[in-house]
């Protein structure tokens, strides 16, 4: 049996824009249909009455009815998610935006999923590609995968990251002695020949 229209037309705009994890949903709460979430956003009005949540498992849109906060957790009500039982249904899946639901941002910050796949490239050249960012207390650190080496470990600092082109797909970074050992290793190595 073919998918219907609507249900195509949604998981195709589900793949190429409602990308954004914002949840992780833990089970449900209670009898009125209420779900144990896991918070994976930094905005404070993400689960605010009205707001729009894409249901990865489902492949559908909810609105928020309400939400509070419980422990660590958050309690989220969903429109249409009326009893336990609705809630159960909703298993312990994922919840997402789309990219033009995220706030705007100050120049100079941008997104993880903005950094990740660039090009990163250094006084000498290309260095290789931005894979992974890492979340860290300090700062973020940028693992850029280059072609037969192991991973660089890139602060994210104003010192070491000097330019960012979303446009052109580029990072320019100034790499400080001592933090590529396998580069200090190749230039001590010419030097000693």
């Amino acid at each position: 049996m073919l998918p219907s229209a609507r249900n195509t037309l949604c998981e195709v705009w589900f793949v190429k824009e409602a990308d954004i994890l914002v949840g992780k949903i833990l089970g449900a709460h209670g009898l009125r249909g209420e779900l144990k979430l896991e918070v994976l956003s930094s905005c404070p009005t993400r689960f605010d009455r009205g707001n729009q949540l894409w249901s990865v498992d489902k492949k559908c849109w909810y609105e928020v009815a309400g939400s509070r906060p419980q422990g660590p957790l958050l309690l989220l009500k969903l429109l249409g998610v009326d009893d336990r039982t609705a809630a159960e249904e909703m298993g312990r899946g994922y919840l997402a935006i789309s990219r033009e639901q995220l706030p705007q941002l100050p120049p100079g910050e941008y997104y993880h999923f903005q950094l990740v796949g660039l090009a990163v490239r250094g006084k000498d050249g290309p260095i290789g590609r931005l894979k992974e960012v890492l979340s860290l207390a300090a700062n973020d650190v940028y693992v850029v995968e280059r072609p037969g080496k192991k991973d660089l470990l890139l602060p994210a600092l104003r010192a070491v990251v000097k330019e960012v082109n979303l446009e052109e797909g580029f990072l320019f970074a100034e790499i400080p002695p001592g933090l590529d050992d396998e580069a200090d290793a190749e230039e001590a190595q010419s030097h000693a020949d």
